[in-house]
């Protein structure tokens, strides 16, 4: 099957005027006009050779004449190889439809200029290399749409305009829907061409359009990645339980060793502290800042002092612990709240607020819903309201410490949260010993229970406790029971549960040693991270559930320059599209900080090499940055350019034959 065909073949019906050449050819011949001679012995021979030379150059003349008319209708036609998906780029029924990737990694400094503005720059180069009639279009990030890009004036910052650099994911298969649309709006020729650095992480995205079955379009794809990539990353490190007196940061270097630099610490605009490092090629570092003695802050930053390629991921932000403003509701009966009050005296900086104390029959909805931390204190039957907290999707993300109750009532809280509601696989018991059983610490090198004097605390005395305790174990009984677990809910909210109270009882005298107050507070500390700051979850450009939705609320958020940046009230949905220190208003409720911070993910210098499956490898052409030019140029000068060099050489074989009148010369 001929790979050859038309861009233009309603054009081919002027192949009818073939006939005209040919029409005037045989109405063209002259009349005969005899001439007398004497004898025409002498001319015979002469008379016939040039009889022969007139008829092969009026042939020859009807052959060029009927050349020049195809080529003529070729040229209209513009014929292509179907065999090249990329020709049509010559033809002037063609649109390019070009898309740059948004993401910070394209700000990746190569020599000069970022990947940003070189793309920018090849798309308006375009103009040189498409077909006069051909459109170009740059896809806009802002908009979600194709704008057209006038040819005249197609320039660099035009462009950046329509797709300026942003934190978050790539609008990839969102464009690639815009597309889909508009290719079928518009009855012309399409080609994409993406400019990107093709990051590893983003593979999948791709991939998935250049598998499909078959690729809606031929697509050109730009790797603008340097192939000596390097750059230095400082994250926040994930450590859960990290003290508020503590910011722990997270090095990584790619493609290049780390000469000693500094790591510089600032709490608000003052410079808190230096720390001097280094770090091989490829290679990873945690380092912890001691803040013990900004114990008022609110807010700050670590920046590390190096220039690379990509300055964004230089630094991080972060939220003072001690700020954290957050809601405690102890419930309790009678006056068994007393130790555990005594002890949050000396604990509350942690919390900035003083518990609500509130009997169970006293307790609202609203009780619930404001209040982050709930504490549970040896209840024996559990009330309609408390009785919300585990059957109505309204209340989730909190922290709930259960201390059980140890009497003996018919289907007490007990029974209906650890083994209804929180689904112990056995059935829990009250067990009581003689032979007083102590507590067990897995460690006392880990955040939760670091600098405690030793494994087992032989002054702590427990009698009774509750058996088979469901969770996660996080300290133990010295027979191998758990005294404290951990389990998360059907509604993300967590359960710190206690096997035995901690209140003044005699199943055990936890509230009567030295170890009461240190436990208390750190499984306060761990119920804040579990809450979870948001500073450590807020990453910039990707949306998050808006916290005041469906909740009749508003929040105005400000920067930390206090310029108002948005109010969130009931979008579903809600983002901050830039790094930095956020201020968080609630309407009738205390104001808290965010630390917005880049996905680190974002500066690593890992790529892919885009490629399609077999049945479309055809259809997609990969290039860099130095070859995308002579592929636009190869195709600004088409396959049938060779029909311009046979038009001009016909019409010269035609002027040659063209008959010229002969001089006569009459001799007297």
């Amino acid at each position: 099957m001929s790979n050859i065909s038309f861009f233009h073949p309603h054009f081919l019906w002027a192949m009818l005027f073939l006939a005209v050449p040919i029409l005037i050819h045989f109405l063209n011949k002259k009349r005969t006009i005899l001439l007398e001679f004497s004898s025409i012995r002498f001319l015979q021979k002469d008379a016939i050779k040039a009889s022969s030379i007139k008829g092969i150059k009026n042939l020859l003349l009807l052959i060029c004449r009927l050349l020049i008319v195809a080529s003529v209708v070729l040229l209209f036609s513009q014929l292509f190889n179907k065999k090249d998906p990329f020709t049509i780029l010559s033809s002037s029924n063609s649109s390019l439809y070009c898309w740059i990737d948004p993401t910070m990694s394209m700000s990746y400094r190569h020599e000069k200029n970022s990947l940003w503005q070189e793309a920018s720059t090849l798309i308006s180069r375009c103009d040189s290399t498409l077909s006069p009639g051909a459109k170009l279009y740059c896809y806009s990030d802002q908009s979600a749409i194709f704008s057209p890009i006038d040819r005249n004036t197609a320039k660099e910052s035009t462009i950046q305009k329509l797709s300026p650099l942003r934190f978050g994911h790539s609008n990839f298969q969102k464009m690639i829907q815009t597309l889909e649309s508009k290719v079928k709006k518009e009855q012309r020729q399409p080609v994409l061409l993406l400019f990107s650095d093709f990051q590893a992480h983003d593979s999948l995205t791709y991939t998935t359009y250049f598998n499909l079955p078959t690729l809606p379009l031929p697509t050109i794809c730009v790797s603008l990645r340097d192939k000596k990539a390097w750059n230095f990353l400082i994250s926040k490190s994930n450590d859960a339980l990290s003290s508020s007196s503590q910011i722990y940061s997270h090095l990584r270097t790619f493609g290049k060793r780390l000469n000693t630099t500094n790591l510089i610490t600032f709490i608000g605009s003052r410079r808190a502290g230096q720390e001097s490092l280094s770090l091989n090629k490829n290679d990873t570092l945690t380092t912890v800042s001691d803040i013990t003695h900004y114990g008022n802050m609110e807010w700050g930053e670590i920046r590390l002092a190096v220039e690379d390629p990509l300055s964004f991921d230089n630094k991080f932000f972060f939220i003072g612990k001690d700020r954290s403003t957050k809601r405690v509701l102890v419930i309790a009966e009678g006056n068994e709240a007393f130790p555990v009050l005594t002890a949050n005296n000396i604990i509350t900086t942690q919390l900035k607020t003083k518990p609500l104390v509130k009997h169970p029959t006293e307790v609202t909805f609203e009780d619930l819903d404001t209040s982050e931390i709930l504490l549970f204190l040896s209840l024996p039957e559990p009330t309609t309201t408390l009785s919300l907290l585990w059957t109505s999707k309204a209340f989730q993300n909190k922290v709930v410490l259960f201390s059980p109750y140890m009497g003996t009532t018919q289907g007490s809280l007990n029974d209906l949260i650890l083994s209804q509601y929180l689904g112990s696989s056995s059935k829990i018991n009250t067990k009581t010993t003689d032979n007083a059983l102590n507590i067990v610490l897995p460690d006392t090198v880990s955040s939760l229970w670091r600098q405690f004097p030793r494994f087992v605390d032989r002054d702590v005395l427990i009698y009774s406790f509750l058996s088979n305790l469901p969770g996660t174990p996080m300290l133990l009984l010295s027979n191998g029971e758990p005294l404290i677990s951990e389990q998360i809910d059907q509604n993300q909210n967590t359960w710190i549960l206690f096997a035995s109270p901690i209140i003044i009882t005699e199943a055990n005298n936890i509230c009567e040693t030295g170890f009461f107050i240190p436990l208390l507070d750190r499984i306060v500390q761990l119920a804040l991270s579990k809450i979870g700051s948001p500073s450590t979850n807020w990453l910039a450009g990707f949306q998050k559930n808006n916290p005041y939705f469906n909740k009749q609320e508003t929040a105005q958020v400000y920067d930390s320059k206090d310029k108002l940046i948005t109010t969130w009230s009931n979008q579903r949905r809600v983002s901050l599209p830039i790094p930095g220190i956020y201020k968080i208003i609630p309407e009738h409720k205390q104001s808290y900080w965010l630390a917005v911070n880049p996905d680190p993910i974002e500066g690593e210098t890992r790529y892919f090499k885009p490629k399609a499956s077999q049945p479309n490898s055809s259809l997609m052409k990969v290039l860099d940055r130095n070859s995308f030019d002579q592929f636009m140029n190869r195709y600004s000068s088409p396959d049938f350019d060779y029909l311009w060099i046979l038009l001009g050489v016909l019409l010269l074989i035609e002027i040659f034959l063209w008959k010229r009148p002969k001089k006569v010369k009459i001799s007297p």
